[in-house]
């Protein structure tokens, strides 16, 4: 009896080498990489006018102006800059959650 190790016979055990450099969406680096500078720029720039819209409260307000409108105004390109930004640098690291949530968005 010969001894052929574990499993059934003609069975080779997996190597443990990492697998090779040849992945099926390294072509998409460079749209990656566009999308998330795009990304990151679009939300720097609406993080600074979520940051000088409580300025505009110093500016004379029209009767009727409800100043719980600005601070939600302020606090939505808040939200929306920190998304965006994010975005983008898991875009920029090719990350495997930023293609579902950019189609979900």
């Amino acid at each position: 009896m010969t001894d052929q190790g574990f499993g059934p016979p003609g069975w080779q055990p997996l190597g443990y080498e990492s697998p090779g450099t040849d992945l099926p969406f390294k072509k998409w680096r460079t749209g990656s990489t566009v999308f998330g500078t795009i990304a990151i720029v679009i939300g720097a720039s609406s993080g600074c006018l979520g940051l000088f819209i409580p300025l505009a409260m110093l500016a004379p307000q029209p009767r009727g102006q409800n100043p719980g409108t600005m601070v939600s105004g302020t606090l939505l390109y808040l939200v929306v800059a920190g998304s965006l930004i994010w975005l983008g640098i898991g875009a920029i690291q090719m990350r495997r959650w930023v293609r579902p949530l950019v189609l979900t968005l």
